[in-house]
């Protein structure tokens, strides 16, 4: 059975250095876990950004979720640089996928090391909305999920280029208000 949950991301800067972080594939045998991705897209309307947009980077350097009992879990796999430009009107892509404990979620963190946009085939910074200092920082959405035994949950984190990209006549800035969708199974 699908049921698809929508919710709006509510954004918190955090440096996600200071705390204890377990990886799925350290999770005991024996104990009750779940499979649960993340996957990542992004949209914008044909038309609505500027034509000398050609890429969006984002380097994710660990994919995190926060158990309610069992503290923060990687399940980002490896280093990963996605084009967001890339992903609008296509499939989303997996950024983050383990079996991880049973149970409640409320948290997603994605551990951003760089970002970089390419434009009129000129490479340019990117800034991560205002005070994100990379690499380290992380994006957290709010994001209440159960993850059931023997079971897949997926996660959705979109960005709307047309409402989160911008330039301020100083350089390109990111929005971090993704949208966060549950997709339980």
């Amino acid at each position: 059975m699908n049921k698809m949950l929508g919710l709006m991301s509510m954004v918190v800067f955090a440096a996600g250095c200071d705390k204890k972080v377990t990886d799925a594939d350290d999770i005991p045998d024996g104990v009750a876990t779940g499979e649960l991705q993340v996957l990542l897209d992004a949209t914008a309307d044909e038309g609505s950004l500027s034509t000398s947009v050609e890429e969006v980077w984002l380097r994710f350097e660990d994919i995190l979720v926060q158990h309610e009992d069992r503290g923060w879990i990687s399940i980002g796999e490896d280093r990963a640089d996605v084009d967001l430009m890339a992903l609008r009107g296509g499939e989303p892509i997996a950024i983050g996928t383990g079996d991880v404990y049973e149970g409640a979620y409320d948290a997603i963190q994605l551990l951003i090391a760089d970002s970089w946009i390419v434009v009129d085939g000129q490479e340019e910074s990117l800034t991560i909305a205002s005070g994100f200092d990379l690499p380290g920082d992380g994006v957290d959405f709010a994001a209440s999920l159960f993850v059931d035994e023997s079971t897949a949950t997926s996660v959705l984190i979109g960005w709307s280029l047309d409402e989160e990209l911008s330039f301020d006549g100083d350089g390109w800035i990111l929005g971090t208000g993704a949208t966060v969708n549950v997709d339980l199974e």
